[in-house]
């Protein structure tokens, strides 16, 4: 899907609540698809790292819309509303993330 990265406040956002990653693989994006509802994950990766499955639940997907709708750089908005037990250490700013093993540009 379509990495979000900007929020556009003449859209509505729909945050799914149902996991299908096992039994039924990909059955939402798959019927938003057949419906023409355009979908897209959040830019998770480019920011944080996460030592598991970078699915989240829906109310931290909702706070992480919320600060970033607020005004909030998409890296602080992950760093404030996930659990630092789910991520790696990183240090991020508004153009730059790093993590201790990949001091890199993003």
């Amino acid at each position: 899907p379509h990495t979000l990265t900007t929020l556009d406040p003449n859209k509505f956002y729909v945050v799914g609540g149902l996991v299908d990653r096992n039994r039924h693989k990909s059955i939402t994006l798959q019927k938003a698809a057949e419906l023409g509802i355009p979908t897209a994950r959040l830019p998770i990766s480019e920011f944080i790292t996460l030592h598991s499955t970078p699915v989240l639940t829906t109310v931290h997907v909702v706070e992480i819309l919320n600060r970033v709708h607020a005004g909030q750089h998409w890296g602080d908005a992950f760093t404030a509303a996930i659990p630092s037990r789910k991520t790696t250490p990183t240090t991020t700013t508004a153009t730059t993330t790093t993590t201790p093993a990949t001091a890199q540009p993003s």
